[in-house]
């Protein structure tokens, strides 16, 4: 195979700037997915093949020169695959690395009763960071009317949410007087997700329009912060 890197070096280094321009385009963390999802063990098995005929010399003359070269340069496509997957992924971490400073809010004020209920209120805020909230109705379970009663309570982000404990969640679903509801439909789970920059399959039919009740009709949900304070 050493002559084969000699002479034919051109069509490896095509190779690997090839795979590591596919290994850039396609490396997504976001999906928990990696360029080579799908068809890895079929190429693992039909490389192992290829090596193992190339070692034992099975194809005689042109046909065992190309074999070889087929298997470096799927090495090099590989091996680029991962080189130009790796730099998107350190690039990338490292634009991301230092978030930008938004000034936390002023908590939200005690609620008249709040005491009367078992758990522990979650932390709130009295508007949400960067006085821009995340949208809520992405989580199954909460429509415009939920999404502006816990306005009230002060969540406007999915990392609220996702920080919940038990006590809050006994808390939050007895002020709001759905006890058991917010386990059901999995809000913390679901809101744990969003908050990392996973978009959820109820989440994705959402932003598609396919949820009627989701559809934004103005400042309707807004109106209960009054009712909840």
């Amino acid at each position: 195979m050493l002559y084969v890197g000699e002479v034919f070096w051109p069509w490896l280094l095509a190779a690997l700037i090839m795979g590591s321009i596919i290994g850039w385009q396609t490396w997504s963390n976001k999906k928990r997915r990696s360029w080579f999802a799908g068809w890895a063990k079929w190429g693992a098995a039909a490389f192992g093949i290829g090596l193992v005929a190339a070692l034992l010399r099975i194809l005689p003359g042109r046909w065992g020169l190309w074999l070889e070269t087929a298997i470096l340069s799927f090495i090099a496509y590989i091996f680029g695959c991962f080189v130009g997957g790796w730099l998107q992924l350190i690039l990338k971490t490292e634009k991301t690395a230092v978030p930008r400073k938004t000034s936390i809010p002023p908590p939200a004020p005690r609620l008249p009763g709040e005491d009367k209920h078992k758990g522990s209120r979650p932390p709130g805020f009295v508007h949400a960071r960067g006085r821009t909230p995340d949208d809520l109705k992405l989580i199954r379970g909460i429509g415009h009317q939920n999404e502006g009663r816990l306005h009230g309570l002060g969540v406007w982000h999915f990392d609220q949410i996702a920080a919940w404990t038990p006590d809050n969640i006994n808390w939050v679903g007895s002020y709001l007087a759905f006890r058991g509801r917010i386990r059901r439909e999995k809000w913390v789970k679901q809101a744990k997700e969003l908050a990392v920059g996973v978009t959820t399959k109820f989440a994705k039919r959402v932003e598609d329009g396919l949820v009627k009740t989701k559809v934004n009709d103005g400042s309707r949900g807004q109106r209960n912060i009054e009712k909840v304070r």
